[in-house]
């Protein structure tokens, strides 16, 4: 069976897997711990096309409330625990390598921690800080090909996580690769840079969500979209000021817009909306009561409920809105807010 290494002064190594751990470590208080695996095996995890993970670290006895357990930071090469020693590869055969390996621990500062691989695997971080309370620093993620649900909810529930990622450097996305990555992380308040050109499926499916201190959404590059790909994106995002100053895709698909700013109530101004023909459901409550908002810039030839439906809900400010020029519009929470002034755009 494949083990891993443990030691608390890097000199004396024992398998957290043998006879005497049978994979269960206690860490005394106010003392390192350093993990390897030192297996030529490939590390694999039988679980009948569930979710399974390799490792997780847990408060003692499975008693999420114990005060016996203190708060920690985390650092080193998270691949020394998937690393072939014998071959010089990373031996990872299996989905979910990570999946909830942090799942709501006390750690409180991960930025040390290295996660190296530039092409992931399906759900290899799923959950992985999901429920961490006290986190306030995140790793970076310098992968660039992901896969299928790899960050998916990787810090969800969060409340005190402040610094995350400085970027998500991947070009091309993957159906529910960041879906609710950051749902509920109520102290963040500045996105990663995003670099992305091409969407996926629910690639960012609520993904800041109820993120209720987010001040800065960061611009959002792609300019091919697909369906639900931003649905609920920054939905309660109650802080939220400054967005992209355009969401540049300009051919539509069904949802990918939907209810992306829901309850945005302090956004002032929306992203500018370049595509003339909308699709099913692609801006549907997109602005449902933005309280604040006072300026929209769309440029659609075909708005009708069933591409717009409520999006501008609950909007009762004066405001500016700017159409592409010999459309009608409907008045109302399923077009152009009732007292906002309209003005035919020109080039």
């Amino acid at each position: 069976k494949s083990d891993v290494l443990f030691s608390f002064d890097k000199e004396n190594w024992e398998g957290v897997n043998s006879y005497s751990y049978q994979g269960h470590v206690i860490i005394p208080p106010h003392t390192k711990i350093y993990l390897i695996n030192d297996t030529d095996v490939d590390l694999e995890a039988y679980g009948n096309n569930r979710i399974y993970n390799l490792f997780h670290v847990y408060k003692p006895d499975g008693d999420w409330d114990s005060g016996d357990t203190e708060k920690y930071n985390i650092g080193g090469n998270l691949n020394k625990l998937v690393y072939n020693w014998k071959e010089n590869v990373i031996n990872v055969k299996t989905t979910a390598a990570f999946y909830g390996l942090f799942f709501r621990t006390l750690v409180v500062d991960a930025s040390e921690l290295i996660l190296p691989s530039k092409k992931l695997t399906q759900q290899c971080y799923y959950s992985m800080f999901e429920q961490c309370d006290y986190l306030e620093k995140a790793p970076k993620l310098p992968a660039t090909k992901l896969a299928r649900t790899c960050y998916y909810q990787m810090f969800r529930h969060c409340p005190n996580l402040k610094v995350a990622p400085p970027e998500l450097p991947a070009t091309v996305l993957y159906d529910f690769c960041y879906q609710y990555m950051f749902y509920g992380c109520a102290s963040l308040k500045e996105t990663p840079k995003f670099y992305n050109q091409t969407n996926a499926y629910n690639s960012c499916a609520g993904m800041f969500s109820y993120c209720t201190s987010l001040e800065i959404a960061h611009e959002l590059p792609a300019t091919v979209v697909a369906d639900g790909c931003y649905v609920t994106m920054f939905s309660n995002c109650s802080s939220l000021k400054k967005v992209p100053t355009i969401l540049p895709a300009t051919k539509l698909v069904q949802r990918c817009y939907d209810h992306m700013f829901f309850y945005c109530t302090s956004l002032e101004i929306a992203p500018e909306l370049p595509a003339t023909i909308l699709f099913k459901d692609c801006y549907d409550g997109m602005f449902h009561h933005c309280e604040s908002l006072r300026y929209i810039k769309c440029l659609a030839t075909n708005p009708d409920t069933s591409n717009v439906y409520l999006w501008t809900q609950g909007i009762e400010t004066e405001g500016t809105f700017i159409k592409h020029p010999n459309i009608e519009w409907e008045i109302g929470q399923n077009g152009i807010p009732s007292n906002w002034e309209i003005i035919d755009y020109t080039e």
